[in-house]
């Protein structure tokens, strides 16, 4: 499973003004919610909390990855928020965040999750990739962006 055939234009949120992490988990939760990808956003929520208060999930060059496991999640579902400016995320090179990919998986879905979470991780190292998705002008050309970044880790 690619991430383009999780990451839906729908599901592309562009120069969304967040604060600071805790609007940011916020906005994943009821973004994931009013998709129909949960019922219950404050559960989700809290799990993403949960998870972020073991590490954060900024993983460096303005990327993180807010995941978490559900009994409310049904399906393996992935969003991408661009922030209008780079909000502190604890990351581990210590430098702000303006990309946001949130995860939400079945609580029996672990195996694909931890694809996912390294595929996400081998296109966002891609500074081509990275250089489109954060120029993107709409959902459609970011997600084409993601595609070709896919398309040049793992040819068909």
């Amino acid at each position: 499973m690619t991430l383009a055939e999780r990451l839906h234009e729908e599901h592309i949120f562009l120069n969304v003004a967040l604060p600071d992490k805790p609007a940011v988990l916020r906005f994943a939760a009821d973004a994931f919610a009013k998709s129909g990808i949960t019922a219950d956003a404050d559960r989700l929520l809290e799990e993403l909390q949960s998870r972020e208060m073991v590490m954060s999930t900024g993983i460096g060059n303005g990327l993180a990855i807010p995941h978490a496991f559900s009994d409310h999640v049904d399906t393996q579902s992935v969003l991408l928020i661009r922030l209008a400016r780079p909000i502190p995320f604890a990351a581990i090179d210590q430098r702000p965040v303006d990309l946001v990919l949130a995860l939400a998986a079945p609580e029996s879905d672990t195996s694909l999750h931890l694809q996912m979470l390294a595929r996400i991780s081998r296109v966002f190292r891609d500074a081509d990739a990275l250089r489109a998705i954060r120029s993107a002008q709409s959902p459609e050309t970011l997600l084409s962006a993601v595609r070709r970044a896919e398309e040049r880790i793992s040819p068909r």
